[in-house]
């Protein structure tokens, strides 16, 4: 709460300045700035390497709002803490991640560096008069280190990021030694207060009028890995569907709501009809005849369907729940801290763990049917690909997992596909997260 209102002072009190303060390391014997702030020309990109994600992650370990723009510029040449216009900026040179995250390490390194930036704002030097000082920078280090625990970083890892800095020093910024002390320094005053606090068991859901069918769920335990092109990312712990969403579960919200799906407004034959309880077959194309049981995953399923019924799940039980990020679909499905580096969710062997082309019966299978990944999840390989909460774009969803109707490449934990968030199709489903 502290950190949270001390964010919110300094976002006020940005808007204040006339000057840019810019706050930056000589890192891997590269200088901070190569034209004074780094904005001339406004040369600012894309965040072509997602460093806002990691910096958001960074921020969440203390559970700060996100408030600091993230974009490269090529006037810097590696990463730099400023603002402009009355907004807190962290810069940073594309070459420079590129670099980084290929050395050594560099998954911690890069945290650890851009801990330090967060840094400089969190602890509101950017609002002073001056540029880098020796004492700012040992700060900014101390409050990394501590962020850097928190993330589940050992003092080996923590500390990793200082290798990259200047043995001696300069005027603005201390020698390897010291920024190494600081580090630690706040690394070990992070563990006497122990790791952020963990989401607590999940409490009964309150249930109101209906008995509603709740999806099981998992704990994820929170930690780092690295993705696509070494990214390093890092997540809180979370709970996560053991299963997908099923037939059953999702016929209760359309009985209660009255809800009609994207392909009940469509008129595309697959629709819900004649609902009436738990543990009868009900959903019907357009002749009358049943597709699916209640305990298979539920398909045709539209991005806009999926939230729906977590906005629903939400109000009956009190509890936050919503679809996977990116992130935390591919974290658990790898098998968390547990992975064991499978190419499908739970082993290399496809016909174990997924409904897939070669042994579909031309349908979906019972939730569950095939073995769980190390975490005790089912079907993140197969079965029916899954919403996630994340767009490639503006216009394009996420959906993961592959499905009954692909081959076995199309079901590695890596593979992804597209959708608009109308979209429906007959392997198309979603599992649920939530926090805590």
């Amino acid at each position: 709460m502290r950190y949270s209102i001390l964010i919110v002072l300094a976002m006020l009190q940005f808007a204040c300045l006339e000057a840019q303060n810019t706050f930056s390391c000589s890192y891997n014997g590269t200088t901070e700035v190569i034209n004074a702030y780094g904005f001339e020309n406004d040369d600012l990109q894309e965040d072509a390497y997602n460093v806002n994600s990691l910096i958001n992650r960074i921020l969440q370990a203390y559970n700060i709002p996100s408030k600091i723009q993230v974009v490269p510029s090529a006037q810097v040449n590696n990463a730099v803490a400023t603002a402009k216009d009355g907004k807190p900026y962290i810069l940073y040179s594309k070459y420079f991640v590129e670099n980084i995250k290929n050395k050594s390490n560099g998954e911690w390194k890069l945290i650890g560096i851009f801990a330090h930036e967060v840094g400089h704002h969190i602890l509101f030097h950017t609002l002073g008069n001056s540029s880098s000082r020796r004492d700012l920078e040992l700060e900014a280090d101390k409050w990394a280190g501590a962020a850097l625990y928190k993330l589940g970083a050992t003092l080996e890892q923590a500390t990793a990021c200082i290798e990259e800095t200047n043995v001696n020093g300069s005027s603005t910024h201390p020698p390897r030694a010291d920024r190494k002390q600081a580090v630690q320094n706040g690394w070990y005053e992070a563990q006497k207060q122990g790791r952020k606090i963990e989401p607590t068991p999940p409490k009964p859901a309150p249930k109101k009028n209906v008995d509603i069918p709740i999806p099981e769920m998992v704990y994820v335990e929170g930690g780092s890995f690295t993705w696509g092109r070494n990214l390093p990312i890092a997540l809180e712990s979370y709970y996560i569907g053991k299963y997908e969403v099923t037939m059953g579960q999702f016929a209760m919200f359309v009985a209660e709501e009255n809800y009609q799906t994207q392909d009940d407004k469509d008129g595309n034959g697959y629709v819900f009809k004649n609902y009436d309880k738990p543990g009868v077959t009900w959903r019907q194309n357009a002749a009358g005849t049943a597709l699916q049981p209640n305990d298979h995953p539920v398909m045709r399923i539209s991005f806009e369907d999926a939230k729906a019924y977590c906005a629903w799940l939400s109000r009956k039980t009190g509890q936050n729940y919503d679809l996977p990020t990116e992130m935390q679909w591919a974290f658990a499905a790898m098998g968390g801290n547990s992975s064991k580096g499978y190419k499908y969710s739970g082993s290399d062997d496809i016909g174990s763990v997924a409904q897939y082309e070669s042994n579909n019966n031309r349908s979906t299978s019972k939730v569950g049917s095939k073995n769980a990944n190390e975490l005790g999840i089912y079907d993140m390989s197969g079965n029916v690909a899954e919403w996630s909460l994340d767009y490639d774009d503006e216009s394009s969803g996420i959906c993961r997992g592959g499905s009954w109707y692909f081959p076995a490449e199309q079901c590695e934990i890596k593979h992804r596909r597209g959708g608009m968030p109308t979209t429906t199709d007959f392997d198309l489903g979603f599992r649920l997260c939530r926090k805590n």
